[in-house]
């Protein structure tokens, strides 16, 4: 936080996704209203298209979170074998590589690619720590669930059951 004396102008900035005047804005919504009337993957669509989405665009970005939440055989296999003693941020990272050089999740090759790209590759990485948790911790392996928003369905996936409405 900056502090300023009275003499002083008051402290704004802004990019091109964020502001602050005088509270946090992002895309032009108060930070705390999208807090409490926006999911995740809502305010994570606005973040990445500029609009928050409607009930079609929702649905879509949900069916394409839930894609990239179903790993392969050949990854789960592969998270399987790595020794538990790695640090989860090396295994997320070189399973992105690998995820990356198969060509299963593609790269966006521009702002509306990316868009597209992102719920994918969220679930991906969702999945991902997942499972190396569950792993790690020597618990059952959970798949995940349709019905559960993001937030819940990351602790679905680490912890095996569902978040109280509180934590989601």
């Amino acid at each position: 936080m900056v502090s300023k004396s009275e003499n002083e102008a008051a402290f704004v900035w802004e990019t091109s996704i964020a502001a602050w005047d005088p509270q946090p804005l992002y895309r032009g919504y108060a930070v705390d209203e999208l807090a409490s009337s926006s999911t995740f993957l809502e305010t994570a669509f606005l973040l990445m298209t500029g609009d928050l989405p409607n009930d079609e665009q929702l649905a879509d970005w949900q069916a394409l979170l839930f894609d990239g939440l179903t790993l392969t055989s050949s990854m789960r296999g592969w998270l399987q074998r790595v020794p538990k003693s790695a640090a989860t941020i090396d295994v997320l990272q070189a399973a992105l590589a690998r995820c990356r050089l198969s060509d299963s999740l593609e790269p966006p090759h521009n702002s509306r690619a990316a868009a597209d790209a992102f719920p994918r590759w969220l679930g991906f990485v969702a999945a991902v720590i997942g499972l190396r948790s569950r792993l790690q911790n020597e618990a059952a392996i959970v798949e995940p669930r349709a019905d559960l928003g993001f937030a819940a369905q990351v602790w679905w996936l680490i912890h095996g059951k569902e978040p109280a409405a509180w934590i989601e």
